[in-house]
């Protein structure tokens, strides 16, 4: 990283009531790699100038981080995977309304058509789509998305709760989707061979 400053910006935190001259500091760099911009801030004394001195220096702008769902119908994927990259940006509200978001495209994509969500996840469980432990984790899935989408905003959503939502998402579209095209690949190579040698 090249600084683009001589030295780190400072602003004084206004109406800082913990009895120490509080600062914001921020410093400017370009990649050496790729020449595009980057900022860090942080927090601290007068008398340290460098973010190391201090935890949690952000970064902006946040590095995104997704994920891939091979197996997962484009458009559902594409929704899981920014399921992912709202939760590695702090977007923990959003994370859990695409997390549900996805639950539903899922039932509605294996043809499941009654009414309410709630009945979609039984109707997946009931078609044997997915497992009882992922038709209550759907649940919890919906629980926390409806929350989000129905406005409910008194209770933030905790940072470990939208995590968890994420990574339950992850398994159901592997229950649903990924594990069984894994087990169709294996079927595959295993019967390749055979097929080979009776022709």
């Amino acid at each position: 990283m090249t600084p683009l400053l001589k030295e780190p910006r400072r602003e004084e935190i206004k109406d800082y009531n913990g009895g120490e001259r509080r600062f914001v500091y921020s410093h400017a760099f370009a990649c050496d790699s790729c020449g595009l911009f980057t900022v860090v801030a942080w927090r601290g004394s007068e008398y340290h100038t460098e973010p190391e001195y201090f935890n949690n220096p952000e970064w902006y702008p946040q590095p995104v981080s997704r994920q891939d769902f091979p197996d997962v119908p484009e458009n559902i994927a594409r929704a899981a995977s920014e399921a992912h990259a709202c939760l590695s940006i702090g977007a923990d509200r959003a994370a859990c309304a695409l997390a549900r978001a996805v639950v539903e495209a899922t039932a509605k994509d294996k043809k499941i058509t009654v009414p309410s969500l709630y009945a979609k996840i039984d109707a997946l469980h009931d078609g044997h789509f997915i497992s009882e432990y992922l038709r209550d984790a759907a649940h919890q899935i919906r629980l926390f998305g409806n929350d989000v989408a129905h406005g409910d905003f008194a209770d933030p959503v905790q940072r470990p709760e939208a995590e968890l939502v994420v990574e339950l998402m992850g398994e159901v579209l592997n229950g649903v989707y990924q594990s069984p095209a894994k087990v169709e690949r294996l079927r595959a190579a295993r019967e390749k061979p055979e097929a080979a040698a009776e022709g």
